[in-house]
């Protein structure tokens, strides 16, 4: 609190299961941090922070060429929701976990949870009017992305009953139908089945039932 991390301290003092906290020091600069950290600033040779949308950004390397910096793709529409979700959180009183915490202590969290839900029906049901705008212009594919076990089935779910409503008959898919045979999937670096490849997925198939749902024919 001295060092003005008020939520540092508020989640210190809310997790029940908490032995002990170690804490990190840089010159006068004192902080938590959850995960590992360089000994020493030293080792960061290549980085960058530039001014971005009323804010700051930090440039790292790239992935493949850590002798350079990854470029700046702007991603406004994500900016845009990140936001809107701070906003969000902003009215709900959860700046941060700690006060989530508390939240949970102080029996608050069913009211929390209905909000939250309520919050995001009408997220889905504004992507639903932007579908249905879009299909009058020409739209017929929607694609979810995601990594695995992240809801896309049930968002997907959840936006097929408010196109539903816009009197839209969506037809839902999932690649999980389209997975190859598991003696045929792909490793990883590791030797391990790497079910997040796009070579998991029978490309072809794929491709070929999307054309005929387009076509209006059955599959």
């Amino acid at each position: 609190r001295e060092n003005g991390m008020k939520d540092k301290a508020l989640l210190l003092e809310t997790s029940d299961d908490l032995l002990y906290a170690r804490y990190s020091k840089l010159d006068n600069y004192i902080d938590y941090y959850y995960g590992c950290l360089l000994p020493s600033s030293a080792y960061l040779h290549l980085f960058d922070v530039v001014p971005y949308n009323g804010g700051f950004l930090l440039v790292v390397p790239n992935r493949q060429n850590p002798v350079e910096l990854e470029p700046v793709i702007p991603q406004q529409k994500l900016l845009k929701v990140y936001r809107e979700h701070l906003e969000f959180l902003k009215i709900s009183k959860l700046d941060n976990v700690g006060d989530l915490n508390k939240a949970i202590r102080t029996n608050k969290i069913s009211e929390i949870i209905q909000v939250s839900e309520a919050y995001q029906a009408n997220e889905i049901a504004d992507i639903a009017k932007e579908i249905t705008e879009r299909y009058n212009d020409g739209l017929r594919v929607v694609l979810i992305s995601g990594p695995s076990s992240s809801g896309k089935t049930t968002f997907r779910k959840r936006l097929e009953v408010q196109l539903y409503v816009n009197r839209l008959k969506p037809v839902g898919i999932s690649l999980d139908d389209y997975f190859i045979d598991r003696d045929l999937t792909p490793l990883d670096e590791f030797g391990e089945k790497d079910y997040e490849s796009l070579y998991a997925i029978d490309l072809d198939l794929f491709e070929n039932q999307i054309i005929t749902l387009l076509n209006e024919e059955e599959i």
